[in-house]
């Protein structure tokens, strides 16, 4: 049995500097972050602790390059901080520090990208109102930054000034943040919770029910991907779709606007089964079917649902019919999404800029930010995608995919006449994969390079010039 599903692309990158296509995106509070297909990291939005880390406190409405470096892999964007990994696994942090959420041991804000410690092995972070949490690839969870309501997992409500490890366990494999608090699944697919659990976030029906430490607050262990913020997202191992927790808004999607004991547990959402991708903003849910059709619902006093109104929604609510949709990140009251070309969208609130259009105007439905991805294909779909980039490649090069399950992954490049140049074999967690591949060494080129799982073979070509 194949342990992952993997579709192949080929990215060439071969678009100018603002038209280039879009990798991953963050929405903060008001300022957005986004990495392009090159590897470059961009910001734009509210600025006024250094969040964008251009060096400036000067708010941008378009997308701004973050220096010149192109090995950026993973971002998040709190409410006044950002951070970022880069793909030898450094992790890096810029704007408001005075609880210590950047991690370096002070309170001095920063407006341009450092590297936090010496550590080469962080894998996701997620960050949220002052603090701060992060995944390594060893499987363990570490926080630093305010920690009043207990949201680091941490009993003494004190701010922690760097990295500090999240009990002992080291089989965590998801975590996110979001109003003081954190939730994060288990590598056994079991959701757990900590810091404040207020309306029922946590979804074991206490309204107020809050934790010190990480604790498991559901029996269920088919969670596949989770998403919390005033309200809490969840797909099953099923596809199927389930919220809970505040719900004034309609955020559940369960079709009222009451928030009680009754959305303090979950709730199952409509009767579709092909939900691949979740995404909570400020008492506003997101999530994506396997179609790549996109559906809103809840607060929408900025325009954030999308449908071309402010009136609040209580059931999901399909926007932008004819995009495809890959991802969406939710910020305070706007929202910012890639369709399958890898083209950027955006729509909500925009008083600081943050949709990134050049203007300062609020949009009640999507609108494309920049040009149209030269990158555009129908093949350029789905979550398991394998990436090359860049290619043609000099020295460097990443592959990206995505493992459903722990696997086993063994890599190697080829000449033509077939002779193996190189190999490796590596333990992988599941979820995304950014994995560099150094070409110094080998002379200018065609070369296939193979991955390989279990009874799974995939190869690629790349051109090394």
């Amino acid at each position: 049995m194949n342990l992952f599903k993997l579709s192949l692309l080929l990215v060439v990158v071969t678009c100018n500097t603002y038209a280039q296509c879009w990798s991953d995106i963050a929405a903060g509070y008001n300022h957005t972050l986004g990495i392009q297909t090159d590897g470059t990291l961009w910001a734009w939005g509210r600025n006024d602790y250094g969040q964008l880390g251009d060096g400036t406190n000067t708010n941008k409405n378009t997308p701004t390059q973050i220096g010149t470096d192109n090995d950026w892999h993973v971002i998040a964007a709190g409410d006044t901080h950002s951070m970022a990994i880069k793909n030898d696994g450094t992790l890096w942090a810029w704007g408001r520090n005075n609880f210590g959420q950047l991690g370096d041991g002070t309170t001095v804000n920063k407006n341009t990208p450092f590297q936090v410690n010496g550590d080469t092995d962080w894998k996701t972070i997620s960050l949220d109102n002052e603090f701060t949490i992060a995944l390594k690839t060893n499987g363990t969870i570490w926080g630093w930054g305010k920690n009043n309501l207990k949201q680091l997992g941490n009993p003494d409500p004190s701010p922690i000034y760097v990295p500090t490890q999240i009990g002992s366990d080291s089989n965590w494999k998801t975590i996110d943040t979001g109003f003081q608090r954190s939730v994060a699944l288990k590598t056994d697919n079991t959701f757990w919770g900590w810091g404040s659990g207020a309306n029922g976030v946590f979804g074991n029906g206490g309204g107020n029910f809050s934790s010190a430490i990480p604790v498991q607050t559901l029996p269920d262990t088919d969670w596949r991907q989770t998403s919390t913020a005033g309200t809490t997202l969840a797909i099953r191992s099923d596809g199927s779709l389930w919220a809970w927790g505040e719900n004034s808004f309609g955020s559940v999607g369960n079709g009222s606007f009451v928030n009680n004991g009754p959305n303090y547990i979950p709730n199952h959402i409509g009767i579709a089964n092909n939900w691949v991708s979740i995404s909570m903003g400020t008492y506003a849910s997101r999530a994506i079917n396997s179609n790549n059709e996109l559906f809103c619902w809840g607060y929408n006093v900025s325009g954030q649902v999308g449908d071309g109104t402010t009136i609040n929604r209580n059931v999901p609510t399909q926007v932008g019919v004819g995009n495809t949709w890959l991802s969406t990140s939710g910020g305070l009251f706007y929202v910012v999404g890639l369709t399958t070309n890898h083209t950027l969208w955006a729509w909500g609130d925009n008083t600081y800029g943050q949709l990134g259009d050049g203007t300062f105007t609020n949009r009640l439905t999507p609108i494309q930010i920049g040009t149209t991805c030269l990158l555009a294909t129908s093949s350029f779909e789905g979550k398991n995608i394998l990436k090359a980039f860049p290619n043609p490649a000099q020295n460097n090069l990443t592959i990206q995919y995505n493992l459903s399950e722990r696997a086993t992954v063994q890599t190697t490049i080829a000449n033509y006449l077939g002779q193996i140049l190189y190999s490796q074999k590596t333990n992988k967690s599941p979820g995304m994969q950014h994995d560099p591949i150094h070409l110094s060494s080998f002379p200018n080129g065609v070369y296939l390079i193979s991955i390989y799982t279990n009874n799974l073979h995939n190869t690629i070509k790349i051109i090394k010039n």
